[in-house]
């Protein structure tokens, strides 16, 4: 079913929650400035996008850390 307004995240904060606490807090802090501050709510500071995207960064590199793959 398809909805307008904000994507439910629950799943990914749930299978996070069960690998790395640390890894899901950031993953809240990066949806929440990326996704809901820069898309929805128009903040328009280049800086806050730019420490979201540090962040995100270092959630890919977890992620290809765990997967064996770069």
């Amino acid at each position: 079913k398809k909805n307008k307004g904000r994507k439910d995240v629950e799943w990914y904060k749930q299978q996070l929650a069960k690998l790395d606490k640390k890894l899901l807090n950031s993953f809240v802090g990066v949806y929440d400035t990326l996704h809901l501050s820069m898309s929805y709510d128009g903040n328009p500071l280049a800086s806050v996008a730019s420490a979201g995207l540090q962040e995100a960064e270092q959630i890919i590199n977890w992620v290809e850390n765990r997967s064996g793959t770069a």
